[in-house]
């Protein structure tokens, strides 16, 4: 063979050695980049967060958004961001929630995401995410008061009262959903639960905490009121340990 094609032969392959080499470091180089940038996010939240708490919204808000800049598929990154831009915006913070929600589909993301949706009126998105999270945990008391908010807001009341009707019902239900069920039982079509609703209500009432006290003043604008009712009205919004000034003017007026 003769020495020149030698020659030629290893200059080549030294040639495509190098170049493999070269592509090969490059490659390598790319995970150490996204490392390196997933780091300062990290930090950055971090610092975000000590921001946060010294009550610097808007310094937060530019930390985080430059942490999700640099590691955007984090979802606790995205998460956080979200949630920052959440209470600054609720509106720019909509598509933030929309995507980390489509990439994780957690129960928790899906309500975050739904809930908003319905504060800000987008009634698609909301039924939308909250579809999804029925798949998961269709009997929680967050998806069912959840979807009692969507119906009413459609104007499906009768369905709506039946959900807040069963969210009463569990143990752990939140207070305010009480008095969400009442409200929702007066205007459902249905006579029975409109009556079921002013029985809670009364029901609410005989408590000595600040529940008890809201379904009093409820009731004081009931119009449904007998005579009988009204002197127990009277009673309990001025012996209610927590009744104000203005709460036994209320009971002069009845």
């Amino acid at each position: 063979m003769p020495a020149a094609f030698l020659k030629s032969t290893k200059f080549w392959i030294f040639i495509a050695v190098t170049t493999g080499l070269t592509v090969g470091a490059a490659f390598s180089a790319r995970p150490t980049m996204r490392a390196f940038k997933h780091w300062r996010a990290e930090h950055l939240i971090e610092a975000a967060k000590e921001e946060d708490k010294a009550g610097h919204l808007q310094t937060a808000f530019e930390k985080a958004y430059t942490a999700y800049q640099l590691s955007p598929h984090d979802p606790a990154i995205s998460r956080y961001t979200a949630a920052i831009i959440t209470r600054l915006s609720p509106g720019e913070a909509l598509p933030f929630w929309v995507t980390l929600s489509e990439a994780t589909q957690l129960p928790d993301d899906l309500y975050q995401t739904a809930a908003l949706a319905l504060k800000l009126g987008k009634l698609d998105t909301a039924e939308d995410f909250l579809n999804r999270l029925k798949e998961t945990e269709a009997a929680s008391i967050r998806t069912l008061l959840l979807e009692a908010q969507l119906l009413a807001l459609n104007q499906r009341f009768d369905e709506a009262a039946a959900i807040a009707g069963r969210v009463i019902q569990m143990p752990d239900a939140p207070e305010e959903a009480h008095l969400f069920y009442v409200k929702l039982s007066q205007l459902s079509s249905r006579a029975s639960e409109r009556s079921s609703g002013v029985t809670h209500l009364r029901e609410l009432a005989t408590q000595t905490n600040e529940e008890g006290l809201t379904a009093m003043r409820n009731l004081a604008t009931y119009p449904g009121n007998n005579k009988h009712d009204i002197e127990l009205l009277v009673k309990q919004l001025n012996n209610h340990p927590l009744s104000t000034p203005q709460d036994k003017v209320l009971a002069l007026s009845l």
